[in-house]
């Protein structure tokens, strides 16, 4: 704590992040109807709190009911992410 600051020094500021987030909930519905809470909360309770921006945000959805072909494609995707450092 910061004597005087209601809110901890933020640690991690200069840092960045892209979130990735696996729902079952679609897209549209969680952003018109939901309002994003998850993504919300992580971005903002949980990254922005410690001073982490977050740079990108990568919603994979629906993935209860995928086909293994759809799973392939995202994992093969953050595999690639993971190398670059993205």
């Amino acid at each position: 704590m910061i004597k005087g600051k209601p809110l901890p020094k933020k640690l991690l500021k200069g840092k960045t992040a892209h979130i990735v987030l696996t729902s079952d909930t679609p897209r549209w519905y969680n952003f018109l109807y939901l309002k994003n809470p998850t993504i919300n909360q992580f971005k903002k309770g949980t990254l922005g709190f410690c001073g982490v921006k977050t740079t990108k945000i990568t919603y994979i959805s629906p993935i209860k009911d995928s086909s293994v072909d759809f799973r392939n494609k995202w994992l093969m995707k953050m595999a690639i992410l993971g190398e670059k450092g993205a």
